[in-house]
């Protein structure tokens, strides 16, 4: 695994949350460790996010030696991404499901930005502890699927995140930092390269 040491080379600036809740935008770059439990395979990934509630995200992630693996982008009900190594362009509702062809973890991307922007997840679904004086989240679990999210520290605007599933572990270092995408309602759309294979996923209820 790896430490906030990790991410000494991420670019400080000042605080790229802003606005009221539920109308908030913000910027995060960081890395990721994703571990398969079942291969046993690690991955490392560097993100760079920038998100606007309540629905549209974005992300650009890259592996090492700066190679680019995908691009994300949420708009509403609608997931599209890019996976630049496959040539593939796909499509799903913005469900649990829609990003496991990125990783073996059902969270949807309305739940990881809840995580970013460090909001309450759905009581319905998940059941949270948080701190005393900052009510702040600290550990979260959605039982039905056996997901942990786990706030292991926090130093500023800098925050070690984990995120256990079944079958998978995702360790997420991130801070917020200004990205070098810029904000407009194209940057919450993707449209298939040419010569990418499309893929049409269906929500696990239809």
């Amino acid at each position: 695994m790896f430490s906030t040491a990790g991410c000494q080379t991420t670019p400080k600036s000042e605080a790229t949350v802003r606005g009221e809740e539920g109308h908030a935008e913000g910027q995060w770059r960081g890395k990721a460790m994703v571990r398969n439990l079942k291969t046993g395979k690690n991955g490392m990934i560097t993100l760079d996010v920038i998100a606007r509630e309540p629905s549209q995200l974005r992300m650009e992630l890259t592996g090492p030696f700066n190679v680019h693996v995908a691009s994300v982008a949420m708009s509403g009900p609608e997931v599209r991404y890019i996976l630049t190594q496959q040539k593939r362009f796909v499509e799903a509702p913005a469900d649990a499901d829609s990003l496991n062809r990125l990783v073996p973890v059902r969270i949807s991307p309305k739940v990881l930005m809840a995580v970013l922007f460090e909001r309450r997840l759905p009581e319905t679904e998940w059941k949270c502890d948080r701190e005393a004086q900052s009510k702040l989240p600290i550990e979260c679990v959605q039982a039905d699927e056996g997901i942990v999210v786990r706030w292991i520290e926090r130093n500023g605007r800098n925050r070690r995140v984990k995120i256990g599933a079944p079958e998978a572990e995702v360790e997420m270092v991130i801070d917020e930092a200004k990205s070098k995408v810029e904000m407009n309602e194209e940057t919450f759309t993707l449209a298939p390269p040419n010569g990418y294979k499309q893929e049409r996923m269906r929500s696990r209820s239809t």
